[in-house]
């Protein structure tokens, strides 16, 4: 039995987004804070050819998702968390597993950060 994982991590990846239910929170952008793990279902190209090509472009993933939330207003985090794992998805061209945690500072005087968090199987198209 393979027990052999391949997993991409990404911490404190920033988007800045409109959201927020309070009218003063869609005035300007806010920054975000995301952890996104990708947990590869097979080995990924680059551990074997150690080629950019091969890889998954942090950077190229980061715009992906900054473009998503261009222009769109979301209110809740737990929306927008969904709505950045499906894109995610979408993103890949390997299967894996995806956990995207997102981190915001709300305005609530005793709350420092509130976050949320979805795990989404490869390419489970359930009632979304």
């Amino acid at each position: 039995m393979d027990t052999t994982h391949y997993t991409l991590t990404l911490h404190d990846l920033t988007l800045n987004v409109i959201l927020g239910v309070f009218d003063f929170e869609k005035e300007a952008p806010q920054t975000i804070n995301i952890n996104l793990t990708l947990d590869f279902l097979t080995m990924p190209l680059a551990c074997e050819s150690d080629q950019h090509q091969d890889a998954i472009c942090y950077a190229g993933l980061a715009e992906y998702l900054q473009n998503f939330c261009h222009g769109k207003t979301f209110q809740m985090i737990e929306h927008l968390s969904l709505q950045l794992t499906l894109q995610t998805q979408e993103y890949l061209s390997i299967p894996a597993n995806i956990s995207l945690e997102i981190f915001k500072n709300p305005p609530v005087d005793n709350l420092r950060l509130a976050s949320f968090k979805v795990s989404l199987p490869w390419k489970n198209q359930s009632s979304f």
